[in-house]
């Protein structure tokens, strides 16, 4: 266990419930690779906006009226955001429900009331959305970014081109710092680099080889941003607006979507899509090996890889039409 990397977002006048929200965070800090804890800390944040109230008084109509609640810029919510918001609220409060605190010499949970997300639905889309991005598509992306010599410009290609060739997660590839790589010798004599990370739901760090050109990006980047010499095992690799600390996931999430519009790339698509391409590409390396495509994934059931390597927006037909109109055309004529 670590000491959370962060100060949290939340601060309520009682020592006991902010002693339980730095217990939450530290907890999904531990169980993923951080960006869990980062996120629920973000959209927390904007429940719990008085320190006087506490969260044993709020009701389900102030959490409705927080899922709903419009974004910085008036737009309204999208379905994924309001999803994620009560995902938040909902684990909170199931984690306060079982937080045991001493209370005069006597045990009992911090939260006792009602959780007032009970009775609240996700909301499910209407159309499925398709996230998987195609190559073609992949390489229009690539394009769009500038290849000068801006540190930003330099510091998105290699960013992006991590996700593509590493199929990981967002937070996994955003959040590295420079004591997450290292330099290896291989077995076969050949020198690399070799990354680390803590996978969705696991508890220990992993590690794998950095892609070559990945790690040839990435230097071009520091380099051209003056940090290539003086890095240090804290020092973030791909730093955003707070210094000392990485860029954000939800500022990932932007920058892809101004080069995915520039690149005319469907709205649907997303940072997550590079996974599925990735995948694609895996399991035709693998000869069309399911289960070392699963462990490329970081998948511990292979089901949950077939998801990724269904081909991207493909109309299906549906054979028994074309029989029934072949059988009774005579009647339509």
């Amino acid at each position: 266990m670590s000491d959370l990397p962060f100060v949290p977002r939340v601060h309520f006048n009682s020592k006991r419930w902010n002693q339980f929200y730095k217990d939450f965070l530290q907890v999904r800090w531990d169980r993923t690779n951080g960006s869990t804890a980062k996120l629920y800390d973000e959209h927390l944040s904007r429940l719990f906006v008085d320190p006087t109230k506490t969260p044993d008084q709020f009701s389900r109509t102030d959490i409705e009226a927080y899922l709903r609640r419009k974004k910085a810029d008036g737009t309204e919510v999208a379905l994924t955001t309001y999803n994620a918001r009560l995902n938040a609220v909902n684990t909170f409060y199931q984690s306060a429900a079982s937080y045991i605190i001493v209370f005069r010499k006597k045990q009992k949970p911090l939260f006792t009331g009602m959780n007032p997300c009970l009775g609240i639905v996700y909301v499910a889309p209407e159309i499925a959305v398709e996230r998987d991005m195609t190559e073609e598509e992949a390489k229009r992306f690539f394009a769009a970014i500038p290849r000068d010599d801006k540190p930003q410009n330099a510091r998105d290609y290699a960013l992006f081109l991590c996700f593509l060739l590493t199929a990981r997660r967002n937070g996994e590839i955003s959040q590295m710092r420079w004591g997450d790589l290292r330099q290896v010798t291989f077995e076969d004599g050949r020198q690399g680099w070799l990354y680390s990370w803590k996978g969705k739901a696991r508890k220990q760090r992993q590690e794998r080889e950095m892609p070559i050109e990945c790690m040839q990006a990435i230097q071009r980047y520091l380099e051209l941003d003056g940090r290539w010499s003086r890095m240090k095992p804290e020092s973030p690799i791909f730093r955003g607006i707070v210094p000392g600390q990485p860029i954000t996931t939800d500022a990932v999430t932007v920058i892809f979507h101004r080069y995915a519009e520039m690149a005319g790339l469907p709205q649907s698509l997303c940072v997550h899509s590079f996974r599925y391409i990735s995948a694609r590409l895996r399991h035709k390396a693998h000869g069309k090996d399911l289960a070392k495509t699963a462990q490329d994934l970081d998948h511990k059931d292979p089901k949950m890889t077939l998801h990724y390597l269904s081909e991207p927006r493909k109309a299906k037909s549906d054979p028994i039409v074309q029989r029934l109109a072949s059988e009774y055309a005579s009647i339509f004529s």
